[in-house]
């Protein structure tokens, strides 16, 4: 059976006045395909309402450590109240976006996704020995990686947002 280990969870990042919505959306691909992620998009829906548009995007890309292990990083982006507007800076008209953002990233470690060691009762129980004694330092590098990645992630989400503040 595939373990599912939630190593980072919820971690947060809400902000609210301008930004732009497509570079947003940009850096956080970018991210996952630097780092060697494969792209695993489940939703991606819009709702255009009187006080402006309404967005959830739901990302879950995953990385294959090793034939073993896996990192799956969930991200929701969710907007609400989200007005297009134009912008003057230094003479030059922007088009970028106003209104409330918040994303969210989930952090998991997924072990025997091949499902290798499910074959015959006794190997299902090798498998929690060797995961619990033997491989204890192997697994614990991986979720270490994992709190890396995710908060790498959010630091640069967190900066980009950032610069829009004035």
């Amino acid at each position: 059976m595939v373990e599912r280990k939630i190593i980072v969870d919820h971690l947060t990042i809400a902000y609210k006045g301008l930004f732009d919505l497509t570079e947003l959306y940009k850096l956080i691909d970018f991210y996952f395909m630097e780092k060697g992620y494969t792209k695993h998009e489940l939703k991606n829906y819009e709702t255009v309402m009187p006080s402006g548009k309404t967005l959830h995007i739901e990302k879950e890309p995953y990385k294959k450590i090793t034939d073993y292990a896996k990192y799956i990083i969930k991200t929701y982006i969710d907007g609400q109240d989200i007005q297009d507007v134009e912008v003057e800076k230094d003479g030059v008209i922007l088009k970028m976006n106003q209104g409330e953002v918040k994303v969210a990233i989930i952090g998991t470690m997924e072990t025997d996704y091949e499902k290798r060691w499910e074959a015959k009762p006794i190997f299902f129980f090798l498998r929690g020995l060797f995961d619990r004694f033997v491989f204890r330092v192997h697994t614990y590098k991986f979720e270490v990686g994992c709190v890396e990645e995710c908060n790498q992630l959010a630091a640069q989400i967190k900066g980009f947002l950032n610069l829009y503040r004035y």
